[in-house]
């Protein structure tokens, strides 16, 4: 998921990262040199939806305040 306004990234990541490692190094580092960058696992967000939300809140939060300077 993308925020263009505050330029984060909120990336949800399956077994399929683990299948091609190479090509996600440099997607990933491309994405952090643009934005703020996220990761959780899908199992993260089935198991722990409530500290993936406050993580992300507390990220937005952050980067509005940063926004504001």
């Amino acid at each position: 998921f993308l925020c263009r306004e505050l330029a984060l990234v909120v990336e949800c990541d399956g077994f399929s990262h683990d299948v091609a490692p190479e090509p996600d190094a440099r997607r990933d580092a491309w994405m952090a040199e643009r934005a703020t960058v996220l990761r959780f696992t899908n199992e993260d967000v089935q198991g722990n939806a409530e500290g993936v939300v406050t993580a992300i809140r507390l990220a937005v939060d952050r980067l509005r305040g940063l926004k504001g300077h």
